[in-house]
Parts: C-alpha cells; structure tokens; sequence
C-alpha cells in the first residue's frame, strides 16, 4: 500500500510541477518506473491489504497532520491490494505491484514506509504510525534548515 501511495503520489506531483522532468516514466519499458523518478520529496506511503479501518485512520490522521506535512515538502500516497489508491489513478496496479515489491512490502499485511529523497525506506511502521517518530526522522535537518523551520513555522499556534 505504501509502494501504491508513494507512486500515486510522485505521478500527482509530477503533474504539478514538483517534478523536473515533464515525463516522470522511463521511455525504455522495461526501466520500473520509479528508477527513473526525480525524487525530490520525501514520500510517505501505505500500503494495506484492503481499505479498512487502518487506512482510514491514516486517511484522517494526514489530514489532522496536512499543515506540518505541506511545510515539510511531504508527499503521501496510500495504496490498497484490491485497487484503492489515494491519489488516484497515478500509478497502474501493474506499476503499484512493481513499486510494492521493490520496497519489500509484505502481501496482506499494513505497511507504512517514509522514503528519503533518494527512494529508501528511511522508516517502516505497521498498521498505526508513530507520527512523532516519523516527524523526528523529517526534521533531522541541518541546524540552518531547523533554524529557517522555526521561523518561517505556518503550523504554529
């Protein structure tokens, strides 16, 4: 499911410009598609046998969590074994079972995963995520980038 949301995710981005390249996919078709993807975001991405009560938890907690995301440059993907995928339509089943088994994605178990700029898993969770683990592992920047972080800071109340 996480393989699902990270490529449904990039394809999304791609077509709002956060890609560099206007044509996110290979032209050799053999390539998998997510080798020859400008990772310039890191990516947070579940994935799930089913749309069930574990994605819909992760549904609502990126939504409570959609400011301290955004300014993170996150992108987020969900991906379901019977073809649920948020954002939708970005990656064909195909693709999604290519980009589930690269990451290691065990069949019929929830999977979280947050990959690094460079499409390694940086973290992998279960059915419910850490949210404050994977925030830790998000702000582990430099002390200029933390520094920026704090006062350029939209979530802040």
């Amino acid at each position: 499911m996480k393989m699902s949301l990270t490529i449904l995710l990039l394809l999304v981005l791609a077509g709002a410009g956060y890609m560099t390249s206007a044509h996110p996919w290979p032209k050799d078709a053999d390539q998998p598609a997510w080798q020859a993807l400008n990772w310039h975001h890191r990516i947070i991405a579940f994935f799930a046998p089913q749309r069930d009560q574990y994605v819909e938890q992760f549904s609502q907690e990126i939504a409570l969590l959609e400011c301290q995301i955004s300014e993170r440059g996150i992108l987020v993907l969900i991906f379901t074994q019977d073809g649920y995928a948020e954002p939708h339509g970005v990656l064909s089943d195909q693709q999604v079972e290519q980009l589930a088994l690269h990451l290691e994605i065990p069949p019929d178990v929830h999977t979280g995963v947050l990959l690094n700029h460079h499409g390694q898993v940086q973290q992998r969770w279960g059915k419910l995520a850490d949210w404050h683990a994977i925030m830790a592992d998000l702000d582990a920047l430099s002390s200029e980038q933390q520094t920026q972080r704090w006062f350029d800071n939209e979530c802040a109340i």
